[in-house]
């Protein structure tokens, strides 16, 4: 059983990135970056904006909580949004932040269908998110440069991708980088960890994709490190990789975009500080998240 209740990150600035890189000719080096596009361009006067998405434990919000507890973290979690009633509710109340409960049960209910794989209603659900999205922003004075699908459980529709183009990111708790007969991504969907054990693989990571049009077929930005599967059963391993994957993956992904370090040219490939990433994209490195064991300590409290 993994007992993790973590107050802040520390030796933030002692982190090592790890990146497997493909390096231009410097002929073509400045022709390249003059047309890379920032996913977030740093802006030394305020912090990156990040409005987190969940539909569950919120525990990579937490992480990310617990790393805005540090004086030189680079972005805030402005607002926690959810599809669903669950512990993020509980999170934002206890942060004293701003949340958006968007059920998407209720919003059929609403429309009188009890269809929730009606393409019509889902994309209309994205359209009302997104002008409850401008709303809470305009009240609660905030802007959005970041939206982070952190275990959130709904496909994202063209609507919320238009809004925010290449400003959506979401974790996700398997490998990408593995590849099916067909050349396609094999560990996709909600079931992804699974999957994976159940094909035999003997270690899992998680992997922070930019969101496009395809179920979790964005181009990879980072990587986690890896967890060696163990004879514990799904759900165990699925815990231990949230500590010891998802959140360091989560924590450093969104600090690098806050710095400005992750861009992207017109075919959508990933650089990283002005170098283009290998299939892996940043590789974070198992360890280097140190937490404190106290208890954790919200901003508002």
């Amino acid at each position: 059983m993994f007992t993790f209740s973590c107050k802040k990150v520390v030796n933030i600035a002692c982190i090592k990135f790890y990146t497997l890189k493909q390096r231009l000719p410097f002929s073509q080096m400045n022709k390249r970056q003059s047309y890379l596009k920032p996913i977030f361009s740093f802006d030394n006067s305020r912090k990156m904006s990040v409005l987190a998405f969940g539909s569950g434990s919120g525990t990579n919000i937490e992480a990310l909580l617990r790393a805005e507890e540090s004086s030189d973290c680079p972005f805030t979690i402005s607002a926690i949004i959810t599809d669903r009633t669950c512990r993020c509710i509980d999170i934002a109340q206890e942060a004293k932040i701003p949340y958006l409960h968007h059920n998407f049960k209720d919003f059929f209910r609403s429309h009188q269908s009890t269809d929730t794989r009606n393409p019509r209603l889902r994309k209309m659900f994205d359209q009302e998110l997104v002008r409850k999205l401008q709303n809470l922003s305009h009240e609660h004075h905030f802007s959005i440069d970041l939206l982070f699908l952190a275990g959130y459980m709904r496909i994202v529709h063209s609507p919320l991708l238009e809004a925010f183009p290449s400003k959506v990111v979401n974790i996700h708790p398997a490998d990408l980088t593995k590849l099916n007969s067909e050349g396609k991504r094999k560990y996709i969907g909600a079931h992804a960890i699974q999957d994976a054990i159940e094909s035999g693989e003997s270690h899992t990571r998680s992997t922070m994709i930019l969101v496009n049009q395809s179920v979790d077929g964005g181009p990879i930005l980072a990587s986690g490190p890896w967890v060696k599967v163990e004879n514990e059963g799904v759900s165990l391993h699925q815990e231990k990789q949230k500590h010891l994957s998802d959140w360091p993956l989560a924590v450093h992904t969104l600090w690098q975009i806050g710095l400005g370090h992750f861009s992207l040219d017109e075919n959508f490939s990933v650089f990283f500080e002005g170098t283009k990433l290998g299939p892996s994209g940043l590789e974070v490195p198992l360890g280097a998240l140190d937490f404190s064991l106290e208890p954790l300590a919200y901003r508002g409290s």
